[in-house]
């Protein structure tokens, strides 16, 4: 009787154990799973005649294929959410510090090469595709020798003194962000993203004068200028994760916007402030286009717990 009994009980769970347990050494158990826990897993062996439940360390274990057709792979490796900062240099192309009022000559604009510095978050809604956050704070310079020529070439009884400082801008975007690892340590972050853009610059354009008489007859200086608009970017990135939180990588983010910016105008030599009234503040186009690229470094948070893989999404 007892010999029956153990007969029709491994019977009963051979014909019910359809989960399959793969060890590391390609070892295939046929078994029901009874338990995971944190770092074991329990589960009873139809080979086994007793039916003793048995403990496993997770580590042993590469995928357990279940019964419904769900697989658990415990090699799939996940992008992790991260928070961190990047850094490079900042190149302006295009347009950017045009002097065209509408911004449609088709020239390059006066703008030259200077830094960024970016904080930046990604978290994941499912394995590959996640938000981006991304601040970005860039300075590019401004080439006053050739915004001078420019604006002497198109004076030909006068001359202007130009002075004025970098470009600095800001930006605050988020959008979408697809992710793939390659390997347990290398990750590809690709985002394209849609935010807005502040710009806050202070110029200074003096002496205007008479190249006959060589004096100068009227005085003006543009205090500050201040643009708003919609900016629009993307970029990809390589980090290598090092140990359980931090990484270390590459980036290139490319970012456009057409902010309308305002020039607040002063008048400051007394001889014409009777032309105050007609010298009305400014509002035009201005592209700020460029790329910026270096290196960056991510803390990154616990990977994403989707170890369970549906049948028509397991390859």
């Amino acid at each position: 009787m007892k010999f029956l009994r153990y007969f029709l009980l491994v019977v009963s769970v051979a014909l019910s154990a359809q989960d399959v347990l793969v060890k590391r050494n390609g070892q295939e158990i046929k078994t029901r799973i009874v338990k995971i826990d944190k770092k074991t897993i329990a589960y009873k062996d139809a080979s086994d005649p007793e039916f003793n439940t048995r403990t496993i360390d997770k580590k042993e274990v590469r995928q357990i294929r279940m019964e419904d057709g769900k697989v658990i792979d415990y090699d799939r490796v996940l992008p992790r959410p991260y928070i961190g900062l990047s850094l490079g240099p900042f190149s302006p192309v295009g347009k950017f510090g045009s002097t065209d009022p509408n911004n449609n000559n088709g020239t390059s604009g006066y703008a030259e090469g200077g830094g960024s510095l970016n904080l930046n978050a990604g978290f994941y809604f499912s394995r590959h595709f996640g938000i981006p956050i991304e601040f970005q704070s860039s300075r590019s310079n401004y080439d006053i020798e050739s915004f001078n020529e420019q604006l002497e070439s198109g004076l030909s009884t006068g001359f202007v003194n130009a002075i004025a400082d970098p470009y600095n801008f800001t930006s605050l975007k988020s959008g979408l962000m697809y992710s793939t690892c390659f390997g347990k340590r290398l990750t590809l972050d690709l985002k394209a993203t849609v935010g807005i853009l502040t710009l806050l610059e202070r110029e200074n354009l003096a002496e205007y004068g008479n190249l006959f008489t060589n004096t100068i007859s009227l005085t003006k200086s543009t205090v500050f200028k201040t643009g708003f608009g919609v900016s629009t970017g993307g970029g990809i990135s390589l980090r290598y994760s090092v140990g359980k939180r931090f990484a270390f990588g590459l980036f290139l983010d490319g970012i456009n916007a057409n902010p309308k910016i305002l020039y607040d105008r002063f008048v400051e030599d007394e001889s014409a402030l009777q032309q105050d009234a007609n010298d009305k503040d400014l509002e035009i186009r201005q592209s700020i286009s460029g790329f910026t690229g270096g290196l960056l470094v991510y803390w990154q948070f616990k990977p994403q717990k989707r170890l369970v893989i549906n049948p028509l999404e397991y390859n």
